[in-house]
């Protein structure tokens, strides 16, 4: 028996033709279940001190990952600060710091609810040193990334850091970054990729042509089919036993590259969402364009691209030989006489060529897909309220909260339903 205290409430609900009425108290009766267990938990509730994280509902249909959801809750509520988020990107995300009138446009949706979970650590696209202390790495489209800031991501790495990467093939909404209108830019770069880190790796990318997946394209009631657009969705290409991707059933990307090869020997490869073989590589200007015969002009590859992995392990360098040189600076003149020399500067950071810990990165085969328009319906009368038509924002959480978390919470597995 379940008693319900209701304090005074009026409930004018109509059931099955009479109204309730007012109700003090309801007493609601279970029969007992027929392996004799004495009590029934809706919910659970864990703290830690002034810290508390609800459970409101364990949902039958997600009991195997019942464990992984009490572990997250529990290193949630022992944490006693918000975890560190860089975030390196060739993308305005943070906006352009405009005022309207002026052309001014605000930061992607993305990332103004990051900030709400996390404590950004902004760090440019061509940084040469990643700052210590960070829960995670959140890589955006590192279009002509440079050695020296693949150098940087290599050594983060080998010291057990963590990084969610999105690269593209086709950047579609490139056209839409925020710039300042007062100062020309050069025309944005629309793929992006990482060399020597890939190649370190075991993986390739397909950074100039878009994977087209037509076991998964999406279509458009008005226009039809937009080739190089793929809504994934089910079991077939959405791994449901891991706790990343087990609560989503739809990704979509559009016009992305894809993940081929097999890791190297100490790192983990697991596929989390992954095309059908009914796969096209397509020029990425002609599959953004309304084309219908590249559908039957392209042949298909009858291979399947990793579109979402995550590899765990221990990360061997890219950059066997040390640093990567850059051009020499110019020497600084001689003090002139009775001037003090400089004091000695900072020695160089040790270069690691050998990993310490183990680390982990998830790899994203597209970039659209976290934008304003690849994630969210907008609100044209509140445009600070937007709602998620896909499973793209809720999945890019789940990474972050697992990356930020627990090292034993990553790569863990379902268990099987009882």
């Amino acid at each position: 028996k379940f008693d319900a205290g209701f304090a005074g409430i009026n409930w004018p609900t109509d059931l099955g033709g009479q109204g309730l009425g007012h109700i003090e108290k309801i007493t609601f009766e279970a029969e007992e279940m027929k392996h004799g267990f004495p009590n029934v938990y809706f919910g659970i509730s864990v703290s830690c001190l002034d810290r508390k994280q609800s459970l409101p509902q364990l949902d039958p249909d997600q009991e195997p990952l019942l464990e992984y959801t009490i572990s997250r809750a529990i290193t949630q509520v022992v944490k006693p600060e918000r975890p560190k988020l860089g975030v390196l990107s060739s993308i305005p995300m943070a906006g352009n710091g405009m005022p309207p009138q002026m052309g001014g446009q605000p930061g992607w949706i993305m990332y103004q609810q990051l900030q709400m979970d996390y404590e950004i650590v902004d760090v440019a696209p061509d940084a040469k040193e990643i700052p210590a202390g960070l829960g995670a790495l959140l890589v955006i489209h590192p279009a002509e990334i440079s050695p020296d800031t693949e150098f940087a991501i290599d050594q983060y790495l080998l010291k057990g850091g963590k990084a969610a990467i999105f690269l593209d093939a086709q950047y579609y909404f490139s056209q839409q970054q925020q710039r300042n209108p007062m100062m020309p830019a050069p025309p944005p770069q629309t793929s992006s990729t990482l060399p020597n880190l890939l190649k370190a790796w075991g993986l390739t990318f397909e950074s100039g042509r878009v994977v087209a997946d037509q076991g998964h394209r999406f279509s458009n009631q008005q226009r039809g089919v937009l080739t190089g657009v793929s809504s994934f969705s089910g079991e077939d290409s959405i791994d449901p036993k891991d706790p990343v991707t087990g609560q989503w059933r739809d990704v979509f990307m559009l016009l992305p590259g894809g993940f081929s090869g097999e890791p190297t020997v100490g790192l983990h490869k697991s596929s989390l969402v992954h095309s059908s073989t009914m796969t096209q590589l397509m020029d990425g200007m002609r599959a953004s364009q309304w084309d219908q015969q590249l559908l039957t002009e392209t042949p298909v590859t009858n291979r399947s691209y990793d579109m979402v992995v995550r590899l765990v392990g221990r990360f061997p360098t890219a950059f066997k030989d040390g640093k990567p040189k850059s051009e020499p600076a110019t020497p600084e003149p001689p003090p002139a006489e009775g001037e003090k020399k400089d004091e000695a500067k900072p020695a160089e950071p040790v270069v690691l060529k050998e990993p310490t810990a183990e680390g982990a990165v998830i790899l994203f085969a597209d970039v659209d897909m976290i934008t304003d328009n690849g994630a969210f319906q907008p609100n044209p009368l509140m445009p600070q309220i937007a709602q998620p038509y896909n499973g793209n924002y809720s999945l890019v959480l789940n990474v972050l909260e697992q990356l930020t978390g627990d090292q034993n919470l990553i790569g863990a597995r379902s268990r099987p339903s009882s």
